[in-house]
């Protein structure tokens, strides 16, 4: 049971660090509205490739993820995944952690414009997962 709740607590802070990045990089790009520009028409050019294949499909996971690469990746400030470097290195996974990561961003902007705050996570982070936990049952 203690290890169990080390192993939670564990994947609570890994999940803190994956947030608080993804807020950190959702500042950064406020303040770029050419990365933002071509972020939209990109997402616009991939609504199309989801019309055609839909949602699930590897051309659209593609895209996403290679809107990521070409426009938040180039920030000073990059997101280390962790976990099996065999897995996250074959194409296909990287590529939907890549469109999961362009996803994260996504919902700090839209956290964001609610009025969220960094320091919202930082000291009602144990609300957040719990909230967090409850939207994934």
């Amino acid at each position: 049971s203690t290890s169990l709740a080390q192993q939670s607590r564990s994947q609570d802070v890994e999940t803190l660090r994956y947030v608080l990045n993804l807020v950190q990089l959702e500042s950064k790009l406020k303040n770029s509205p050419d990365i933002l520009n071509v972020i939209g028409s990109r997402i616009d050019q991939a609504r199309h490739t989801a019309s055609h294949f839909g949602y699930n499909h590897s051309n659209l996971i593609g895209n996403l993820a290679s809107i990521y690469t070409d426009t938040i990746s180039t920030f000073r400030l990059r997101i280390q995944v962790s976990g099996n470097p065999q897995v996250l290195q074959q194409d296909e996974n990287a590529a939907k952690v890549r469109a999961l990561l362009l996803a994260g961003i996504r919902s700090a902007v839209l956290w964001r414009q609610c009025g969220g705050r960094r320091w919202q996570l930082i000291f009602s982070r144990k609300k957040v997962i719990n909230h967090a936990r409850e939207l994934l049952r």
